[in-house]
């Protein structure tokens, strides 16, 4: 069931015009509202250091999610641009996601109209075989030293994620940290759901 966020006009064009400024380069910032009813947006220098294919908020724009809750708000969603990919979270942006309960807005400038997507990127526990897994599949280095596998909805599943012990809802990324192939890799499932955007 696609849920629902409320993200009015002028915010929408708020986050198209920074996203097309900061091109060639992913803009960011946070968004304040209440049950699910964005109100205002703060944006944020991107501090990442590859800034053309990868976005970090400020932490201290990060912050103001306190001081937002002390007034009975909340950050309902993180935003950032994709300058030359399509509005769906890439794996780099499942590896770093870190608020649940927030929606994660993407601004794709791919094509001519600016495109604005929501989702829910939510990480699950999972017991599987890492090194099962990697012989079953076909995986990228999506950066130096991370690397991820792609689910989509109904496409086969690799017998090292047997339903049955894997609780993954499709469509989901497989995605783990390893620079050096001698140490231990950090894995994330993280899950995607989609957030239909109203304007009003």
């Amino acid at each position: 069931m696609t849920r629902e966020l409320v993200l009015p006009f002028s915010l929408q064009l708020q986050i198209i015009d920074q996203s097309l400024a900061g091109k060639p380069e992913e803009i960011c910032g946070i968004v304040r509202g209440r049950d699910r009813q964005a109100t205002a947006l703060v944006p944020s220098r991107n501090v990442a250091e590859e800034r053309t294919i990868n976005y970090l908020v400020e932490p201290s724009v990060l912050m103001q999610q306190f001081a937002f809750e002390d007034a009975g708000d909340s950050m309902v969603a993180i935003y950032h641009s994709h300058p030359e990919s399509a509005a769906y979270p890439s794996a780099t942006d499942a590896w770093t996601a870190a608020y649940p309960e927030s929606v994660y807005l993407i601004c794709s400038l791919e094509v001519l109209q600016p495109v604005i997507r929501g989702f829910e990127l939510l990480d699950i526990e999972a017991d599987f075989d890492l090194t099962a897994f990697k012989q079953q599949t076909s995986f990228y280095e999506t950066r130096p030293g991370l690397f991820a596998w792609y689910r989509a909805t109904g496409t086969p599943l690799p017998q090292a994620l047997d339903r049955t012990c894997f609780p993954a809802r499709d469509p989901f990324y497989v995605v783990w940290f390893q620079p050096d192939p001698a140490d231990e890799p950090e894995v994330r499932v993280v899950c995607i759901g989609e957030f239909r955007i109203k304007s009003h």
